[in-house]
Formats: structure tokens, sequence, C-alpha cells
């Protein structure tokens, strides 16, 4: 039987995973946009339904409830990845 700090520890490592996997995603948005000859400008164009996709293939099914809470880790990595290496947007 699991006890609570094990629980604990075994969770803080599916969080770092998911946390690992948004920090990619915004590497693999940017990379994308580079290879259009695109600048990685603006907000963070990934969304919530693409997280839990992308929490799926990360750490399998979940439930509903731990599924949103992976996919809003996920997620606000990516974004918060995204805007601290957002690039000026390009002016006409």
């Amino acid at each position: 039987m699991e006890n609570q700090s094990e629980r604990s520890g075994s969770e803080d490592g599916v969080s770092g995973r998911v946390e690992e996997a948004g920090l990619a995603w915004a590497g693999e948005m940017r990379a994308a946009l580079h290879a259009e000859g695109r600048p990685a400008a603006g907000g963070w164009p990934g969304t919530l339904s693409e997280a839990r996709a992308r929490v799926v293939s990360v750490v399998g099914r979940q439930r509903g409830e731990e599924l949103e809470r992976f996919a809003r880790l996920l997620y606000g990595a990516a974004r918060d990845a995204w805007l601290s290496q957002r690039e000026p947007t390009p002016r006409d």
C-alpha cells in the first residue's frame, strides 16, 4: 500500500514531466514558426484542448479533474516559456 509521502513524490514526478512537456511544446511551436520564416511573436498560440492531448501522451489517460489540472499545468508552463522568449512583432 502506498503511503502519503510516496504518493506526493509520485505526483511531483508527474508534475515535473508535465511541466517539461510544456516547455518542449513552446520550443516546438517556436521552431515551427521559424521554419515558416515567421517570428515567434504575440500571445501564446496553443490551446487547452491541445494541452489535454499532450497530457495524455505524457502520462496516459487521466480522470476529468486530474486531466484538467495537468492540462492547465502544461499549458501554463508552455505559455510562460513562450512569453518569456517572444519576439517583437514585425512592423508593416
